[in-house]
């Protein structure tokens, strides 16, 4: 009977050609992967495989408790309006174990239909630990207001049901940062026209006008009055008829078509009416629907200051019994609000309008 021989395959021991790569600092607490790579005589080369080496108590080498840390592209919070197009910027996620890890987001943004959207972004480790955060997009309706070569567009508040401009009198953008300067708007002496005197860097005059609404483009900064007023004094020394020019809605005062400067008890209905969160400072002032900006102010003496530190916005209200060059304002710092408060006619501050 024949048999088959017997084949013995032996295999080198190739043991000391392993290549090793060890990058493990045992003073520094973290994880670190230990590379193994070999090859064989004829160059054949095998997957390099790794051996992960914690540094660190027994309770870290044993158990991974923290999540990744997810950080968003772009703003938390933007506001488009109707037929916008939005671009998602995404976002990122780094843990402490595994580096860089996927984020993966969900929800969509139609800027054809004006709601409020919530995109969630999430990540997951290998030990199983999850994160998640949101953005948060507003899509506002209405068309394009045009003014005085400045588009605005309108918001309406929950609270009170009234309509407003997206952002103040004069500036280029909805404000999503308490002091950024490109929502602060222009500087209004109280019950002037855009005449050119409310640019934070117009000329400047220390003579008091004699026409109100002919003042020419300069901001008054002195007058008969001690500075206290624009105008001369014995002109409209009750304000009512530049009271009576801010309410106009016809456009040809500092509003579009439609909208006024508001009273002082339609700016406090709106931020501490029944209902609201009660706003108690500026930083609150940013979360309301009129995500109003800290611009500070222009003073009787000219200089633009406190921007990102006070919010000093006009109404049409007039002087408060037994003043005769001041008119009311809302007041908002760090930690106070003030509203009925009076100021000095001369002053330049910031205008919000409200539909009538």
């Amino acid at each position: 009977m024949n048999t088959l021989p017997l084949v013995v395959r032996v295999i080198a021991n190739i043991s000391d050609k392993i290549v090793i790569i060890d990058r493990v600092n045992t003073e520094k607490n973290g994880t670190y992967f230990v590379e193994y790579n070999v090859a064989d005589e004829a160059g054949n080369k095998a997957d390099m495989i790794q051996r992960e080496v914690f540094v660190g108590s027994k309770k870290t080498q044993m158990r991974d408790e923290n999540p990744p840390v997810i950080t968003l592209n772009g703003e938390e919070k933007l506001t488009l309006h109707l037929g916008d197009i939005y671009t998602e910027l995404g976002a990122s996620a780094v843990d402490d174990r595994d580096g860089i890890v996927d984020v993966v987001m969900s929800g969509i943004v139609d800027s054809t239909i004006p709601m409020h959207y919530i995109l969630s972004y999430s990540a997951q480790d290998k030990a199983g630990n999850k994160a998640k955060v949101e953005r948060e997009v507003e899509v506002l309706d209405g068309a394009p207001i045009r003014h005085n070569g400045v588009q605005y567009f309108q918001v309406e508040s929950l609270l009170t049901g009234r309509t407003w401009l997206d952002r103040n009198v004069g500036a280029t953008k909805v404000c999503d940062a308490i002091d950024d300067s490109a929502c602060f708007g222009d500087f209004y002496q109280w019950g002037r026209n855009s005449d050119g005197h409310q640019k934070s860097n117009s000329a400047q005059s220390d003579v008091p006008v004699q026409d109100l609404f002919n003042a020419g483009a300069s901001f008054i900064t002195s007058d008969s009055q001690g500075g206290a007023d624009w105008v001369a004094q014995g002109m409209d020394d009750d304000g009512s008829l530049r009271s009576m020019n801010w309410s106009k809605t016809d456009g040809s005062s500092v509003c579009p078509p439609g909208f006024r400067v508001p009273l002082v008890d339609e700016l406090r209905n709106e931020l501490l009416g029944e209902g609201s969160a009660m706003v108690k400072n500026s930083a609150d002032a940013l979360e309301t629907v009129l995500k109003l900006p800290a611009a500070g102010l222009r003073g009787t003496g000219g200089n633009v200051s406190l921007g990102g530190e006070i919010l000093s916005m006009w109404t049409a209200s007039t002087l408060l019994e037994g003043e005769a060059t001041t008119a009311q304002y809302l007041d908002i710092t760090s930690d106070f609000i003030g509203f009925g408060s009076s100021a000095y006619r001369a002053n330049g501050l910031s205008i919000r309008c409200i539909e009538d």
